[in-house]
């Protein structure tokens, strides 16, 4: 779960109709969430609990814009604004070891005032330690674009070769290297663990190669501090899955399109490839006979249309069995169409599902197989030993090393994006994990 605070006036400024905190409430609790507290100021702060998947719920705009969506059943916003730009970014090969991937884009004619930059760091921070977990899978950086040079350059170099002003530098400190940086300086140091195990180190530059920033760690104090004055900016996101990337620059570009911004493209050049942020909605055709067997209901083309209004889809009825569902780009829980039937299921409301008995014509009983595994388990508690389950989850660490065995020899499946650092593949032997547990409760 991830919290996010804001005031109930913050909130109401996106929405076309004031709410109470009572209607707040009551539709995160028919949404899947809930208000953990209220404070009791003139204008009260909300704690609102969101769930993992709901990026795009990580700000006030879209809270607001959630939860007007399911009050008011209207079409939500399908369609941003995006200028094509002409400006880029060029990768060098040299980040591949370290941190390899970035997505980029520039803000343009953002109206900032303090209330509005504290809610954009807000939310980048808020991101940092959610989604981005702990800036190890995404990182944020934000610089106006007022003293940079195009194209930037993203590359990589020797820690003592980097040199610059970190933004909050320790009082006296000014150029710091970053060997230097990662030992005195109290946001470096907090995140050096991610950069520790690497010979170089990733940085952002302008082209007259005035340092940007050192990710994931911190902005140069001379081109990255953002200030109210300042109305374009460049942001990256920065890390080693691209989509994952993707997904975070679209919930800060489609947050700030509408906190009043304009989107404008960048290209992100790769030896191979170039990456461009498209902020087009998806289209996913679905038939009513399907979504209606997953949730148990006989609901009509229309009544789905308007229920998918409720939980942001646009719709369009393509004939009495097929609606084409219209996904925003901002909404990042749909891996398939369970997804969007489950959506419907919730705009529709659990409650109000009918509860029904199967009507299965036999007995159930345990099949043969069952019933020997139970025996063979009560003999053998029997006989003084302990039944163990370990985890389909483990480390090559458990797996291979200490098992004296070179896991680059083996076969096995890797996980690519850990929750855990101790968690990087799929079990093969069950051996290693029986020795783990039997370590780990050998007193």
């Amino acid at each position: 779960m991830v919290y996010v605070y804001s005031t109930l006036s913050k909130i109401n400024q996106y929405v076309s109709t004031p709410l109470a905190i009572d209607e707040i409430s009551q539709t995160l609790i028919d949404m899947g969430m809930d208000l953990k507290g209220v404070s009791e100021d003139n204008d009260p702060e909300l704690k609102i609990e969101i769930t993992a998947e709901k990026m795009d719920m990580i700000s006030p705009v879209g809270i607001a814009r959630a939860i007007s969506s399911y009050l008011t059943h209207s079409t939500p916003q399908l369609d941003f604004e995006v200028i094509k730009g002409k400006e880029k970014v060029i990768v060098d090969s040299s980040v591949n070891e370290v941190r390899p991937k970035t997505c980029a884009a520039i803000v343009r004619n953002f109206n900032l005032d303090q209330e509005k930059l504290d809610e954009i760091i807000e939310i980048q921070e808020k991101i940092h330690e959610s989604f981005g977990r702990h800036r190890k899978k995404a990182a944020i950086g934000i610089y106006p674009i007022d003293n940079i040079s195009f194209p930037i350059h993203y590359l990589a170099k020797k820690p003592d070769e980097i040199s610059f002003w970190p933004l909050e530098a320790p009082e006296g400190k000014k150029e710091m290297i970053a060997s230097e940086m990662i030992v005195s300086h109290p946001i470096c140091k907090k995140y050096a663990h991610l950069l520790k195990n690497y010979n170089v180190y990733p940085i952002f530059t302008d082209n007259n190669s005035n340092i940007l920033s050192l990710p994931p760690l911190i902005n140069s104090h001379d081109t990255g501090k953002v200030e109210t004055h300042h109305k374009d900016l460049f942001i990256e996101c920065s890390g080693h899955n691209e989509q994952h990337l993707d997904a975070v620059l679209k919930t800060l570009l489609t947050t700030f399109s509408s906190m009043g911004a304009k989107v404008e493209t960048m290209d992100v050049e790769y030896e191979n490839y170039t990456y461009s942020v498209n902020l087009e909605s998806d289209k996913k055709i679905m038939s009513v006979k399907y979504i209606n067997s997953l949730i148990g209901l006989k609901l009509s083309t229309k009544e789905i249309s308007q229920l998918a209004h409720k939980v942001m889809y646009g719709t369009k009825i393509i004939n009495d069995n097929e609606i084409e569902f219209i996904v925003p780009a901002y909404k990042f829980d749909v891996w398939s169409d369970c997804d969007i039937a489950d959506d419907i299921a919730r705009a529709y409301g659990y409650n109000n599902i009918e509860s029904i008995s199967p009507k299965i014509p036999v007995l159930a009983e345990q099949i043969d197989f069952s019933l020997f595994r139970k025996k063979v388990r009560e003999i053998c508690a029997n006989q003084g030993m302990i039944e163990l389950y370990t985890y389909m989850l483990t480390s090559t660490e458990n797996q291979y090393d200490k098992m004296n065995k070179n896991s680059e020899s083996e076969e096995f499946i890797k996980i690519k994006d850990a929750a855990e650092d101790g968690i990087n593949m799929m079990r093969t032997k069950v051996i290693a994990e029986l020795l783990h547990s039997l370590h780990l409760n050998r007193k």
